[in-house]
């Protein structure tokens, strides 16, 4: 087809008179959904309305138990909540400036998915300094309520700062892991994909 051809067909096509086929755009949205993009975003939204119904209830722990050493714990487990969050928000926000943009998209994927693998092991190497923090606090709130006594005198219990001690060394490490394991599973298999294409665009390039 010559390039006249071409021509005449594109301005029949913009008058209707070629019998295009009708384009199913339910059908484009929900394949678009499945894209490794879309389900990043899907879970990152996943993770978000998780870290804002844990910070409500630290902040409702804070207020029905006013156990001060507690509170500190909780505040520092908001503080960390807050950060995430709002780190989080504004990587959400740049996903959806990606969708609107129409030139660099090769640039601009692989800076989104540089900036959130960053962005993820920040989160968790932050995080470890924050869970001895949050197994303390739940070991004296725990302990605290089950015992009747005020921290002070339940941590002048002989065992009970052994059993902390050994929390700590347990659960700290479990946790991390734990989180690893579950940021893996949520966005792993898709930063993959994105890598994937990434080398796929840059080789066709």
């Amino acid at each position: 087809m010559s390039e006249l051809d071409l021509n005449d067909y594109w301005q029949k096509s913009i008058r209707g008179e070629n019998n295009l086929p009708k384009i199913n755009w339910k059908k484009l949205a929900n394949k678009t959904s499945n894209q490794p993009l879309q389900v990043l975003k899907k879970h990152l939204n996943a993770n978000l309305y998780y870290g804002v119904i844990l910070t409500i209830a630290y902040a409702v722990i804070i207020v029905m138990y006013p156990i001060w050493q507690v509170q500190i714990a909780l505040a520092i487990l908001i503080a960390f909540n807050v950060w995430f969050l709002y780190s989080g928000w504004n990587y959400r926000q740049k996903l959806k400036q990606y969708q609107l943009q129409d030139q660099g998209l090769l640039q601009q994927l692989k800076v989104l998915t540089q900036n959130f693998q960053t962005w993820l092991k920040l989160s968790e190497r932050i995080a470890v300094f924050i869970y001895p923090v949050g197994v303390t606090g739940g070991f004296l709130l725990g302990g605290v309520l089950g015992s009747g006594s005020t921290v002070g005198e339940f941590l002048s219990i002989g065992f009970v700062q052994i059993a902390l001690v050994i929390c700590l060394v347990v659960l700290t490490p479990l946790s991390y892991l734990l989180a690893r394991k579950l940021n893996h599973i949520a966005f792993g298999k898709y930063l993959q994909k994105i890598s994937t294409m990434i080398e796929e665009l840059e080789n066709e390039s």
